[in-house]
């Protein structure tokens, strides 16, 4: 059981070989942690000295995801998110990424063990949790067209613009083109990825001291989010987040929401935002920062207070790695478990627009210069995971050390036999 959890868990944490751009002590501590996670998981679910049963490997898959949201390092790659673009995906809505995760191991462990009853009862289960209906959701407002901008800027070029004024003009043209070809389909809510413009945005007083986007004054009630590393403010602190610009006056900071969850190393160097709502013009807009959007708690608590969602995240180091792929698939459960519209917008991809019920409105792959245009609906209220699923993880937490204690109880009785012949 440890062998094959180390070995399943350190797949997934080699399928983020992208992280090797970003340095090979985070790859490492990455594939170290999913190792870490399978023994784990070895331990939970039949305390390394027999085979797992069906429900125990559930139950401890459900326990070690549940932990691995709460880790400073690796991706929470959830097993369950991976199934949001597939039938059985609206199942996020009522269980979320852990409970799906859970029944997928144990319905997979049980066609190991060749157990029909266990077979049957697994997809029962999955059945009933479809999650089609949703009575706490309802549409607010007319459907509002929305655009999601992907430069797909080739990443030795993107790489360069840090360093040659001449390459960041030819990135910024690319976007400026995109953006405007956004506003000309009508849209009034432009969203741009995570360093777009590989610049530092200086404000002062709301205000950008050094605007990035030029007027457009056909285009006064669109709103443009700007995703951007290095947000300086006027004290002097720097951060990454999103900024949300009127189109017919950039300059005009019209707010701006930080990034929340910081990764230990990588970005130390930023100070933590604050507020998690952006207003525009279709709406509270309430945007997750790259690696935010893998942690389902953080949409939670987005959702409560905002109808739209949009991750703004870059990507580029990632290249055509997998890991690219399973980032833009956490964010479209995100979607899904909270009931929201999302717009995932990826310098370098992948791009989407989901709607409301996760169906999937618009998508663009790795490294190609789109525009993704689609209407949408701003959505309010609660889904069944947002309401009572989100502490199922929890749930599978505490059940997993029951389960190991009750393994080990002849353990822990002979220790307290010893104990009682020594006094």
């Amino acid at each position: 059981t440890l062998v094959s959890g180390v070995i399943i868990q350190g797949i997934i944490g080699l399928h983020c070989w992208g992280f090797a751009r970003y340095g090979l002590p985070l790859w490492s501590a990455s594939v170290a942690y999913s190792g870490l996670a399978g023994i784990l998981w070895g331990l939970f679910s039949s305390g390394l000295r027999r085979a797992p049963t069906p429900v125990s490997a559930a139950v401890a898959w459900g326990a070690v995801e549940s932990l691995r949201q709460i880790g400073p390092v690796g991706f929470p790659l959830y097993l369950g998110a991976t199934q949001a673009g597939l039938p059985w995906g609206s199942a996020l809505g009522v269980v979320g990424s852990v409970g799906l995760s859970a029944l997928i191991v144990g319905f997979g462990v049980s066609l190991a063990r060749r157990e029909r009853f266990l077979q049957w009862a697994f997809c029962a289960v999955l059945t009933a949790v479809l999650g089609f209906w949703q009575p706490g959701l309802q549409e607010v407002g007319t459907p509002t067209r929305v655009a999601v901008v992907q430069g797909g800027v080739n990443h030795q070029l993107y790489e360069v613009a840090s360093l040659s004024e001449a390459a960041r003009q030819l990135v910024r043209v690319r976007y400026v083109e995109l953006t405007e070809a956004a506003l000309e389909q009508g849209a009034g809510l432009v969203i741009l990825p995570e360093a777009a413009f590989h610049r530092p945005v200086p404000l002062h007083h709301g205000r950008l001291l050094s605007p990035i986007l030029p007027a457009w004054s056909g285009a006064a009630s669109a709103t443009i989010v700007i995703g951007s590393y290095f947000v300086s403010t006027e004290n002097g602190s720097q951060s990454n987040g999103a900024i949300a610009v009127a189109a017919q006056a950039p300059e005009e900071g019209l707010g701006m929401v930080g990034k929340r969850l910081l990764v230990p190393f990588t970005e130390r160097h930023f100070i933590p935002g604050e507020g998690t709502v952006l207003e525009t013009t279709v709406g509270p807009v309430a945007p997750l920062i790259c690696w935010e959007s893998m942690y389902p708690r953080l949409a939670r608590d987005a959702a409560q207070s905002a109808p739209l969602l949009a991750v703004l995240t870059n990507d580029a180091g990632f290249a055509r790695a997998p890991i690219a792929h399973a980032h833009a698939e956490q964010g479209w459960a995100r979607a899904i478990e909270t009931g929201r519209p999302l717009l995932r917008a990826a310098q370098a991809g992948v791009s989407l627009i989901i709607g409301a019920q996760g169906e999937l409105l618009g998508r663009r792959g790795v490294f190609e210069p789109a525009v993704l245009s689609a209407r949408v609906s701003p959505v309010h209220g609660w889904t069944w995971f947002t309401r009572f699923g989100y502490f199922l993880a929890w749930a599978f937490l505490a059940a997993a050390v029951a389960h190991l204690f009750w393994l080990n109880r002849s353990f822990f009785q002979a220790g307290r036999r010893s104990s009682a012949k020594r006094s």
